[in-house]
């Protein structure tokens, strides 16, 4: 058992990872920054979120005032929202990480587990991702996950610090990705715009493959600061992804090929693998699973 802080306790994966974590048997506290989105936010009933941690990461009196030392700290919160004011999207990321790093330091908390995301790598220039592969221009969302990452992995203080770089992440009440946009578009019976039908894609994590992850490298020791991708096996081809969806659901949606061509990678993951022990589905399985999820969600 171990005391574990779960920062962006109302994300999307902080919904599903908080009961996860509560019922392998850690004590568990979350933040969120408001009062409502601790109420209406969470899958898991309330005891979960006993006692509620309501605070603005960036703000350095929060944590300031916190007694309550875990031994993990899991951070998911962010700003993804790329559209945001600089200074507010600034704050979220990046303050914010430098606050926690006071407040790890101060209640002597030596392992992080922090959620990155591939869009610090910005632009692509090669046909795969992996935790070597260089920046180049990524958006003001990349740009301050990067920023984080490097006060994570500088931090003399923490013995263990995992930076843990997502794709797209399925599961019930999984958004903001196009998979998702895709899932809910063929619900509708609309029609569907791919890119890059032939290419190669196993740009996602199934929540489940994540979440049992997670719990691992909650259980390690390993000294050091460690940046890596995760992604699925068996990578597939966008046009059979869309199609999956399709054939699943009885979907009546047409699938419109854009002539515009785009930039298309796969994530090579062998290091989390051979590393860390990482396992996960297939592309297949996981967009299977997630078909699943969305029927669910709408019983």
């Amino acid at each position: 058992m171990q005391r574990i802080l779960v920062t962006g306790a109302n994300s999307f994966v902080g919904r599903h990872l908080i009961p996860f974590l509560v019922n392998s048997g850690h004590k568990v506290q979350g933040t969120v920054r408001k009062v409502d989105v601790a109420r209406k936010g969470a899958f898991a009933p309330k005891t979960f979120y006993h006692p509620n941690l309501i605070g603005d990461l960036s703000d350095r009196t929060f944590l300031k005032s916190l007694r309550w030392k875990p031994d993990v700290i899991i951070h998911l919160a962010a700003n993804s929202d790329v559209n945001a004011n600089v200074s507010r999207i600034f704050n979220d990321n990046v303050t914010s990480a430098e606050n926690l790093l006071k407040f790890a330091k101060r209640v002597g908390c030596s392992k992080l587990i922090a959620i990155s995301t591939i869009s610090v790598h910005g632009d692509i220039l090669h046909q795969s991702v992996s935790e070597s592969t260089g920046f180049v221009k990524p958006n003001i969302y990349g740009v301050t996950k990067r920023a984080a990452e490097i006060l994570f992995q500088s931090d003399t203080n923490l013995a263990s610090k995992y930076i843990v770089r997502l794709p797209a992440v399925l599961g019930f009440g999984a958004s903001k990705h196009w998979i998702s946009r895709v899932f809910l578009s063929a619900t509708k019976n609309k029609e569907i715009e791919i890119h890059n039908p032939s290419s190669l894609f196993n740009n996602v994590i199934y929540i489940h493959d994540l979440l049992r992850f997670l719990d691992q490298l909650i259980s390690r020791s390993d000294e050091g600061a460690f940046a890596f991708p995760i992604a699925s096996t068996k990578p597939l081809e966008i046009k059979s992804i869309v199609d999956l969806r399709i054939k699943h659901s009885n979907s009546n949606s047409k699938v419109l090929v854009s002539k515009k061509i785009t930039k298309a990678f796969t994530i090579d993951d062998r290091y989390a693998r051979e590393n860390f022990s990482y396992n996960s589905l297939s592309v297949s399985s996981a967009i299977k699973n997630y078909i699943g999820d969305s029927i669910l969600s709408l019983e």
